[in-house]
């Protein structure tokens, strides 16, 4: 996470001793567990179920890595201009926070003394394999229910988890570059990112399958999946998080007052106070393709024509722009211009709503983009 002018790092030091492996083909559970199995019944009780996962958790660790680690917070000062421009001098700002040792004796403070307690008191350093609890049952309909149960515990700690760091990321700057960064969508529907105009994209792993990109007011990137369903994803580096209950949508932005406005697959505005509200529509708003948020608030449409449209509020009516070479989405930037991409996936730039739209060089083709703002 950032501030202005510091990040605050974090450094693993990680000493493995062994892998621990159970031999599933020998595995026995023992009578409490055989017990807390039997004790649950064909017919779908959530309480009774849920109590289960509660003591026994959602799987059985089969392998893991065994050993010690250190593990360090530093306050770090970012470089943000030429006047102390040597890396030591930032080495030198670099402030450890706190130092936490996992395994072994941690009160013992010097490390080659510490490292030398971690054999008679290991720490479970990594989960590398487990099987869920379904695959010990033999009862089809039980097993069934335990998949339904730890699929909603997985899927509601995955939005817990990312509630959580949106929660924090109210307070400090995500871990994305800089104002001005764009986020796109190449035509691979992965996500990518460019720090301005002038930079290339970089390409964000295991950031698919998208096919619209926006950002929440506290900073969260808010993804359209190639389902149809949004989805959030805390920071650059996060993984993506399925939002209940948020189809059917192709495009999506975030007005002034930080309610999403979506375009459902009907071509019709929609529009929901937050992530967990439904979808209402808005009506006499069709035929769209894609919007975004001009900097006075002016809501900005690609057409199911491929032409610009605007809309002075959410309940206006949609004013055509002439003067437009066709575009499939739009987005503006921080400074106000305004991005748009054509129909042959590259990116165009026009200053202002009435001049032609002029080909952007510097890039790779997409399908969709967006400005990052915080």
């Amino acid at each position: 996470y950032f501030n202005h002018s510091n990040a605050l790092a974090l450094s693993q030091r990680v000493i493995g001793l062994y892998t621990l492996t159970l031999n599933i083909s020998t595995f026995q559970l023992n009578s409490f567990a055989r017990n807390a199995l039997s004790q649950l019944t064909s017919t779908f009780d959530p309480d009774l179920y849920e109590d289960f996962i509660e003591a026994w958790g959602t799987h059985i660790v089969t392998k893991s890595l065994i050993g010690g680690m250190i593990e360090e917070r530093a306050k770090v000062t970012k470089c943000r201009g030429p006047t102390n421009s040597s890396c030591a001098y930032y080495a030198d700002q670099t402030q450890i926070l706190s130092t936490r040792r996992l395994g072994g004796n941690a009160e013992i403070e010097n490390d080659d003394d510490w490292r030398r307690t971690i054999a008679a008191a290991p720490a479970l350093l990594q989960i590398l394999e487990m099987i869920p609890w379904n695959d010990f049952v033999t009862d089809e309909t039980v097993k069934q229910n335990l998949r339904t149960i730890i699929r909603y515990r997985q899927r509601n700690t995955d939005f817990v988890q990312t509630e959580a760091v949106r929660h924090v990321d109210t307070r400090l700057a995500t871990c994305i570059p800089g104002d001005g960064t764009i986020l796109g969508i190449g035509k691979n529907n992965q996500l990518y990112t460019r720090v301005s105009m002038n930079h290339p994209w970089i390409h964000v792993p295991d950031s698919g399958s998208m096919i619209g990109v926006s950002n929440l007011k506290d900073g969260t990137i808010l993804g359209v999946g190639t389902n149809n369903q949004l989805y959030t994803r805390a920071t650059i580096s996060s993984s993506w998080v399925n939002v209940p209950d948020s189809g059917h949508i192709v495009s999506v932005t975030i007005l002034k007052d930080g309610t999403i406005l979506g375009v459902s697959t009907d071509t019709r505005l929609y529009t929901r106070a937050t992530l967990r509200s439904p979808w209402i529509l808005i009506h006499h708003s069709g035929n769209m393709l894609s919007v975004t948020v001009l900097k006075d608030g002016t809501i900005l449409g690609v057409g199911t024509n491929q032409h610009l449209y605007t809309r002075a509020t959410v309940t206006s009516h949609w004013v055509h722009i002439a003067n437009g070479y066709p575009v499939i989405g739009v987005t503006v930037l921080n400074d106000g211009t305004i991005l748009g991409v054509g129909p042959d996936n590259h990116l165009y730039t026009r200053a202002v709503l009435q001049n032609p739209w002029m080909l952007a060089h510097h890039g790779a083709s997409v399908i969709a983009v967006a400005s990052y703002t915080n």
